[in-house]
């Protein structure tokens, strides 16, 4: 098993991932296809990688039929991504780029070069094959297509005709956002926006060619050709699934999965840096992170609310006096002002109990937590009875 695949293609779709969720991208369906695109090509290869890794077993035939498919129509959906990404810096100069009717066509132009164009390009891939699928070991599935010429040129003109109108439409909206941004008349274009309009042109530029080059140069890779004599004669094996162990064929598949995997690595250095995905992505982390708290906060564990009954607790010496009868206490010690009272011959003042309902709540819970309380006129400190005007007087004298 080669560790090597798996990691590579598993870090790319990380990496894309996490460029997908930027806000540059997430706002445009040219930029947003051509990322997802890239990303599903390395879960697809990841995924092979992993369930063909020693071993050439046929593990499911379905899955196989459409990932191959769908690996094809990269070589097409990334040239006319560029071609989307172009037009849109195009409009840049265009004074009709706010009306209803220009949005309208531009999305247009969007879902047909992002999407429509790779699926006709998949089912061309039809009169081209001569059996189901290759499967070659640590690599998985992959696209068969009949070694002839006609049927490699077949293959080969479209993604070259993207990338051609994909390269030379950029470098026509470069010049002409070069010409305007020295014109003062222009708003559409100034020297602040210019910078962020190179930036991505010269990505769309180098990728589209790139890409163009990589799929022309593994068509040619091929050595085994032969000639083509009928249609009939290209889907006579149509159902059979072929376990590649040459190495004449192994080579253009090894080279097939290694040029989704350079593709990927050359637009994130791209967007790394040219791009401003990467500065976006530091700008919003804090706006991220608080929104990711806030998240979490509303699922955090609360505790419940005390509910205070409105009996009374008895304190804890008269719990153990009602548990031990024969324990003895000491004396309740009094206030100067009832004992001088009783020495008078006066009636006693009737201080309010800690078990009155007019007791403040708050002294009644100051109360019962503290439990043991020092009175400032005698240094007796005891765990009798307390009322609620001693408390109170206690914390005045503190």
């Amino acid at each position: 098993m080669l560790v090597a695949l798996p990691i590579v293609s598993f870090f790319c779709v990380v990496i894309l991932g996490a460029f997908a969720a930027g806000p540059r991208i997430r706002t445009d369906v040219a930029q947003l296809a051509l990322v997802l695109w890239l990303l599903v090509c390395n879960l697809i290869q990841g995924i092979n990688s992993l369930v063909w890794a020693g071993n050439t077993d046929i593990h499911v035939p379905r899955w196989c039929d459409l990932v191959t498919k769908v690996l094809l129509g990269l070589v097409v959906a990334i040239p006319g991504a560029c071609i989307c990404i172009s037009t849109r810096l195009a409009r840049i100069h265009d004074d009709q780029k706010k009306k209803p009717s220009s949005k309208r066509l531009q999305y247009i132009l969007d879902g047909l070069f992002c999407f429509v164009i790779p699926v006709l390009y998949m089912c061309l891939h039809f009169i081209v094959q001569d059996h189901r699928f290759n499967i070659l070991e640590n690599f998985g599935c992959s696209a068969s297509v009949y070694p002839a010429n006609q049927a490699i040129v077949l293959m080969l003109l479209p993604p070259m005709l993207l990338g051609g109108v994909a390269f030379f439409s950029t470098s026509q909206s470069s010049f002409s956002n070069l010409e305007c941004s020295f014109d003062a008349h222009t708003s559409a274009s100034t020297m602040s926006s210019f910078p962020d309009f190179s930036r991505r042109a010269s990505t769309v530029m180098i990728l589209g060619s790139a890409t163009t080059i990589i799929t022309l140069f593994g068509n040619f890779i091929r050595s085994n050709i032969i000639p083509w004599v009928s249609l009939a004669a290209v889907h006579r094996d149509f159902t059979v699934i072929a376990i590649v162990k040459s190495d004449v064929d192994i080579v253009p598949i090894e080279f097939a999965w290694w040029s989704v995997s350079s593709i990927s690595w050359l637009y994130i250095g791209l967007s790394i840096v040219l791009g401003e995905d990467i500065r976006d992505a530091v700008r919003s982390s804090p706006k991220v992170y608080a929104s990711i708290t806030k998240w979490l906060k509303a699922f955090e564990p609360r505790l419940p609310r005390l509910h205070i009954s409105s009996r009374p607790l008895l304190p804890l010496h008269i719990r153990r006096r009602a548990a031990d009868p024969s324990s003895t206490m000491s004396p309740t010690p009094r206030s100067p002002t009832s004992t001088a009272s009783m020495r008078s011959g006066t009636s006693p003042v009737n201080y309010p109990s800690l078990y009155d309902p007019s007791c403040h709540p708050r002294i009644r819970f100051e109360l019962l937590r503290r439990q043991k309380i020092s009175f400032p006129w005698t240094s007796v400190t005891s765990y009798s009875p307390t009322t609620c005007l001693q408390a109170s007087t206690e914390k005045r004298w503190r």
